[in-house]
């Protein structure tokens, strides 16, 4: 069997050997022998509340494209086989977020090229250095969100060139942003009609610096700017009336200082300002009402 889908039912009890593979109301530890099952496609216990940790041994499900162990109760670290020794040439999503996984990210993980999308938001992940990412990185999708990382955001996220939604808000990076990561020029984020809405989100994050003058980079795609709680000081720069797609900038409860650039008139298209409980003077823009 290559896919079985019996999830939004009232099934209950545990997981039967051989049973399909997208179910809802299981319990328990997933099973060892998974990892046997080497021509499954999609693997999905989503919403569910498996405990226990994410079997090694499903390392050797080599033809996975989807692995989604999201929404349940699983504890412990994400292996390092999966990276390691796994023969994960089309594994395309990895989601394991909405679990009590603890620990750092594998650097191995990174090693599965075929990958798109990784989510590990709110698995209270824990880690001062975030593994590198390839060149050759196919990464779209990246959600760490919610977690417990730390330390500088890495220049080397600037390597997964194809990145369209990067989510790092709510952890605890405490350096300034990279300037590198202005080179992300596709970073956007789909949702529903909307298929050219761009996020960018590193919100209740201790940065404690100014804001990048890379953000002009984003010119062109960026249509919302979340830097909310991050003790950023200094001015809002110029540079921040080049966003001309911009419709949500939210820079609130930071510590800028000066007065708020003419340039904001520029942005047309701006729907949604937050600039509250800063240290903002001078005249409000009679653009801003």
């Amino acid at each position: 069997m290559l896919k079985s889908h019996l999830s939004s039912n009232y099934f209950h009890g545990y997981l039967p050997k051989g049973a399909g593979l997208s179910i809802d109301v299981f319990n328990g530890d997933i099973p060892l022998w998974f990892g046997a099952l080497h021509k499954v496609k999609y693997f999905i216990l989503n919403n569910n509340t498996f405990i226990g940790t994410i079997p090694p041994t499903l390392a050797n499900m080599s033809n996975l494209e989807i692995l989604d162990l999201g929404h349940n109760l699983i504890q412990g670290k994400i292996p390092f086989e999966i990276g390691e020794i796994g023969d994960f040439r089309k594994l395309k999503m990895f989601h394991v977020g909405y679990n009590q996984l603890f620990g750092s990210i594998p650097s191995s993980f990174f090693n599965i090229y075929s990958l798109q999308l990784i989510s590990l938001t709110k698995t209270t992940l824990s880690s001062s250095k975030l593994p590198c990412m390839s060149l050759d990185s196919n990464l779209e999708v990246l959600y760490l969100g919610g977690n417990y990382l730390n330390g500088n955001i890495p220049h080397c996220i600037s390597n997964a060139s194809k990145l369209k939604i990067l989510k790092l808000n709510q952890n605890s990076f405490s350096r300034l942003i990279p300037i590198t990561l202005g080179d992300l020029m596709e970073l956007s984020f789909f949702i529903g009609k909307l298929r050219n809405l761009s996020v960018l989100d590193i919100s209740f994050n201790p940065l404690n610096g100014i804001l990048p003058t890379f953000i002009s980079n984003f010119s062109t795609s960026l249509q919302e700017f979340h830097v909310m709680v991050c003790k950023i000081k200094g001015t809002i720069l110029m540079e921040i009336g080049s966003l001309s797609n911009i419709r949500v900038l939210q820079l609130a409860q930071n510590e800028f200082r000066g007065s708020i650039p003419r340039s904001i008139e520029n942005l047309i298209r701006l729907e949604e300002i937050y600039f509250y409980k800063n240290s903002l003077e001078g005249k409000i823009l009679h653009f801003i009402f």
